[in-house]
């Protein structure tokens, strides 16, 4: 029963990243839905750069995909109240999630603001305002996670001193 709610305090947290990856694969799947269709005309220049972006389109797919994968592997070990041994490739993906929320939080800065100051100006759109409060959210929980890191690695650290 105790695995139960470690798995639910675990997941609730990062069901945003499901929803942002989620999104980020259906606009993959659209890009390559397009490119399939412009292979079947005919060769040349516009396919070319069609299959260029499309290339992009998935290389930031998987760099995302592996992002997501270490931000879950931090928080898993951080329910767990346990450090996680970060080497370069962990806080480069850990500084990249962290950084694809700072625009988002920017414009969530000034929409807020401008909802306050023109409620009229803002229309809402379901799909697009969950993936924009779920994109800053991931930000904040690397953030959060990061910092819970190294108070753990702190710790554990100074228990293995104590101990010896």
């Amino acid at each position: 029963m105790n695995d139960f709610f470690l798995f639910i305090r675990f997941l609730i947290p990062v069901l945003p990243l499901g929803v942002v990856w989620y999104d980020i694969g259906r606009i993959t799947a659209t890009q390559f839905s397009a490119l399939t269709a412009l292979f079947q005309r005919s060769v040349s220049t516009e396919m070319w750069l069609s299959g260029v972006q499309a290339a992009v389109i998935v290389s930031v797919f998987l760099l995302l995909s592996v992002v997501f994968l270490v931000l879950l592997h931090l928080h898993w070990r951080g329910v767990q109240g346990k450090a996680l041994a970060l080497g370069f490739g962990r806080y480069l993906c850990i500084f990249l999630a962290i950084a694809l929320g700072l625009p988002a939080l920017w414009e969530c800065f000034w929409l807020i603001i401008d909802f306050f100051t023109h409620p009229k100006s803002i229309i809402i759109d379901t799909q697009h305002l969950i993936i924009a409060l779920c994109v800053p959210y991931i930000s904040l929980l690397a953030l959060y996670r990061l910092i819970l890191n190294f108070r753990y690695q702190k710790v554990s650290g100074s228990l293995k001193k104590n101990d010896s």
